[in-house]
């Protein structure tokens, strides 16, 4: 008599087996899901720092503030001057600094859409981003908002 290779216990455990990997990887995709895509644990930033010191040290050393900055994890806080895209489409913001050449720009991905659009000139935020260094505008990539305080009045 031929023996049959696929026993009922190694049916159930791989059967259980499958289910649970199938469960956790739901899971796992839910809590995702739920996140808005964000990484589930989240570093501290490297330094905390105002749009206009961001910018003044900038504009007084630009060396020793890329020595700072560059590459590290800010979390800024400043006055909004406008939301736009640039010629690539890449959402961003633009924060107001001492004069109307200085800013700091804060690049998003598309998922922030939502949240760009209910800012208007003059709100106050708080955003952290990767700073990669001043070209005409200090520029933080990868950002995301986590403060926002309304202004009532239009500042531009």
């Amino acid at each position: 008599m031929k023996r049959c290779l696929w026993s009922w216990k190694k049916v159930l455990v791989l059967g259980g087996s499958l289910f649970l990997l199938l469960l956790f990887g739901g899971l796992l995709v839910i809590q995702k899901w739920n996140n808005g895509g964000a990484a589930t644990t989240v570093r501290a930033a490297d330094a905390a720092v105002d749009v206009t010191d961001l910018y003044r040290e900038y504009e007084m050393d630009e060396a020793a503030a890329n020595r700072k900055y560059k590459g590290k994890e800010l979390l800024i806080s400043g006055a909004v001057r406008y939301v736009d895209r640039d010629v690539a489409g890449t959402l961003f913001l633009t924060l107001r600094g001492n004069d109307l050449f200085s800013s700091v720009q804060c690049y998003f991905n598309d998922e922030s859409a939502s949240k760009l659009a209910s800012l208007r000139p003059g709100d106050v935020v708080e955003i952290r981003g990767r700073c990669t260094g001043l070209v005409i505008n200090v520029l933080l990539k990868e950002c995301a908002i986590t403060k926002v305080v309304k202004n009532e009045r239009l500042v531009l």
